[in-house]
């Protein structure tokens, strides 16, 4: 697989300096409270689409509901 191959997200990458880009809202109650990890950024139709995984902390429950998937949209500049 060549560069060209990889689409537009090939890179090179630089690292954003207003890091992170989303983060837990510390709210309690919330799915994505403790902490976000896993995104996945893509553009769709000329709108960031970011995938991730949110954990809210509650170790009282099984790990498989502590984990739920989340979605932030923004529009492309």
């Amino acid at each position: 697989m060549t560069d060209d191959d990889r689409g537009p997200f090939a890179g090179p990458w630089e690292r954003y300096s207003e890091n992170p880009i989303l983060a837990g809202t510390g709210k309690k109650g919330d799915f994505d409270s403790t902490f976000v990890q896993h995104a996945c950024p893509m553009i769709i139709d000329g709108q960031w689409v970011l995938y991730y995984t949110g954990n809210d902390g509650n170790e009282n429950v099984h790990p498989g509901k502590r984990y739920r998937q989340g979605l932030a949209l923004r529009k492309k500049e």
